[in-house]
């Protein structure tokens, strides 16, 4: 059973879904590339945030160290002239000091030798008084000396301070010419990030563009792989077809419609079970080979429905009379698809992976002829089904009478469900229609594996 699942499974997906460029994991997550995009765009969105904020930083920081920097070259400028000042003015002091120096030694050393003279000659008082004036001239220049000393001493002290002064602008230039450095080393780093940054940027547009520029095809990935997994309930019971009665899931049309000799030369439509019609689009209508785009403004598909039956259109509802030839929408997310009077169809719920919940299972009824079909169930993991571990229910509909039979459950298996909930929905144009679930529900039973009847 589970081989021949599998083996259903593969038709469907290689006649079905390649038409639509359909080759998904059956059992993958749909939207799994999508959240990993999003997380993406979110990460490199902050990242763009971090960096546009760390950028502003750096600027402002840099603005603040040039208008500093600019400050203080110009105070060391003023500091550099005053001590170019004060030096020279010291060295004019120092030439004086040495003259007066060398004047006052001279003037000494003369005063000295004649006082010397004048006690060995024991001379009159008038050389007495020249001795002393001469004296006081040598005490007068030694004033001068101390004043010229005391002056060169003070403007020692403040060469010193100017220099000191300047040794620490001279630091703080060291200083701030450091910090340029560190923000010239972090304007690097910054133009790095910013380079990373319009890579990240490309990256997520690239992204971006991967599913968003051509949105059309995801929508169609999206759309007809949810119709897959709405089907499994109809799949799995064609399986136990396969299994049960050497049923042919994918059939030819000849197979359904023997009578109608139309069918026996039409090779791209097929019966996907005893309901559907599938109509493949096999002929260009947007590109040509080699990607040329083509002028086309019409995206119809020619499409036989063979006689003796009627059709709706699974996409809008529209009903259509056997035995004639329609124009159907064959635009790029849409691929024909026709279910025939009188067909049960299960549509299970919209799900991730085949068995993560089989209820509510909306039952579609199309109206205008009689019909029946059998809800297929079982374990879903083992072989037991070959020991007659499984259960069915049977669906009829009376199409005179307007009447719904649901049988009572055959058969039981184990963790079947003790109750399903059946959303019952008479299809009609634009209700019960493509792969939506239906809003207007005729009725909806809680079926506990007893008979129930439903009349319309």
């Amino acid at each position: 059973m589970r081989k021949i699942l599998a083996f259903i499974l593969i038709l469907f997906t290689i006649y079905i879904l390649p038409i639509k460029i359909l080759a998904i994991e059956c059992d993958s997550n749909p939207t799994s590339n999508e959240i990993e995009l999003e997380q993406k765009i979110i990460a490199c969105q902050q990242k763009v945030t971090n960096l546009k904020t760390q950028s502003q930083t750096l600027s402002s920081q840099i603005q603040y160290m040039n208008s500093q920097i600019y400050l203080k070259t110009l105070k060391i400028q003023e500091t550099e002239e005053k001590i170019s000042k004060t030096t020279s003015e010291i060295e004019k002091l120092g030439e004086k000091i040495e003259g007066l120096d060398t004047a006052l030694n001279s003037l000494i050393n003369q005063w000295r030798n004649r006082v010397a003279d004048s006690y060995k000659k024991r001379t009159d008082s008038l050389s007495f008084i020249n001795i002393i004036l001469d004296s006081d001239n040598v005490f007068d220049l030694f004033n001068q000396y101390k004043y010229l000393k005391t002056a060169q001493e003070n403007n020692r002290k403040i060469l010193i301070q100017v220099q000191s002064t300047k040794q620490n602008f001279e630091d703080q230039k060291k200083l701030r010419e450091d910090k340029k450095k560190q923000l010239d080393d972090l304007n690097i780093i910054l133009a790095q990030q910013k380079i990373e940054l319009n890579s990240q940027k490309i990256s997520k547009e690239k992204l971006l563009s991967d599913t968003k520029n051509d949105e059309k095809t995801y929508q169609t990935l999206l759309k007809f792989t949810n119709l897959r997994y709405r089907l499994i309930p109809y799949i799995y019971s064609l399986s136990w077809k396969v299994t049960n009665d050497n049923y042919t899931v994918m059939r030819a049309l000849p197979f359904d419609f023997m009578n109608d000799s139309i069918t026996h030369n039409i090779n791209d439509q097929y019966m996907f079970g005893p309901s559907f019609m599938v109509c493949p689009v096999i002929k260009p209508l947007y590109y040509l080979s080699n990607s040329i785009k083509m002028d086309s403004t019409s995206y119809l598909r020619k499409v036989y429905l063979p006689k003796n039956t009627d059709w709706f259109d699974f996409w809008t509802g529209k009903k259509y009379s056997g035995g004639q030839q329609v124009e159907a929408d064959a635009s790029y997310e849409t691929m024909p698809l026709f279910v025939k009077a009188g067909s049960i169809i299960p549509f299970g719920p919209f799900i991730q992976y085949s068995t993560e919940k089989s209820d509510p299972i909306e039952i579609r009824i199309y109206p205008g002829a009689d019909g029946e079909f059998t809800l297929y169930e079982d374990e879903n993991d083992n072989y037991n089904y070959e020991k007659g571990i499984y259960s069915l229910i049977t669906f009829k509909w009376d199409d005179t009478k307007n009447i719904l039979t649901i049988s009572d459950r055959k058969g039981t298996f184990p963790g079947m469900p003790k109750e399903h909930t059946f959303n019952i929905v008479l299809v009609k144009e634009n209700n019960g229609v493509e792969i939506k679930i239906s809003t207007s529900i005729y009725k909806t039973i809680k079926y506990s594996g007893k008979k129930d009847i439903i009349v319309f």
